[in-house]
């Protein structure tokens, strides 16, 4: 047991900090899909700013609402969702989009296995960053403390990247079926 005030080995804020750290780099293999609606001032021109979390914009509705649907041509800049028509003022867009997950204590975009490897990679990671705090330390678990804590937390890590990629490729195999 560590000697920190309180017993604690781990503070809230390191945790929280390796939790966000694996929310983040599972949204790269795995982010959230969404459908997000903007409304035109009479220009070509999106402020894309509203849009919290934006990884990528995949495709750009407008007109909304036809069947089949319309796609338009954009360009992205900073910011901007640059169309390759005008839209009229007030008029809505559609942009299909990817996000990053988000993760509070009352609600989260994750899904239960999600949720799960972002444990795993948060450990690995905590488990990394104090194993540190053990290098050339007398300690109670004894002289290999930082080696083995190190090791275990890498291996924890990889194994959380593993199955991150191995969610990537099922939904892509998912998305190009036959």
């Amino acid at each position: 047991m560590d000697s920190d005030a309180g017993g604690e080995i781990f503070q809230d804020d390191e945790l929280d900090l390796h939790i966000t750290n694996a929310v983040r780099k599972l949204a790269s293999y795995s982010p959230v899909e969404s459908k997000e609606e903007l409304t035109a001032s009479g220009t070509d021109e999106l402020d894309l700013s509203s849009i919290s979390g934006l990884r990528r914009v995949i495709k750009a509705e407008y007109p909304v609402g036809n069947s089949p649907r319309t796609f338009v041509n954009f360009t992205l800049f900073g910011d901007s969702l640059i169309l390759s028509e005008e839209v009229g003022d007030g008029e809505s867009v559609y942009v299909y989009c990817t996000m990053d997950h988000t993760l509070t204590e009352a609600s989260t975009t994750l899904s239960n296995r999600e949720t799960d490897l972002v444990i795993t990679g948060a450990c690995g990671l905590a488990a990394m960053s104090k194993s540190m705090k053990y290098l050339n330390r007398v300690n109670v678990g004894g002289a290999n403390m930082y080696g083995a804590m190190h090791s275990w937390g890498e291996r924890m890590y990889n194994e959380f990247l593993k199955q991150a990629r191995n969610i990537r490729r099922t939904r892509l195999e998912s998305i190009y079926e036959v």
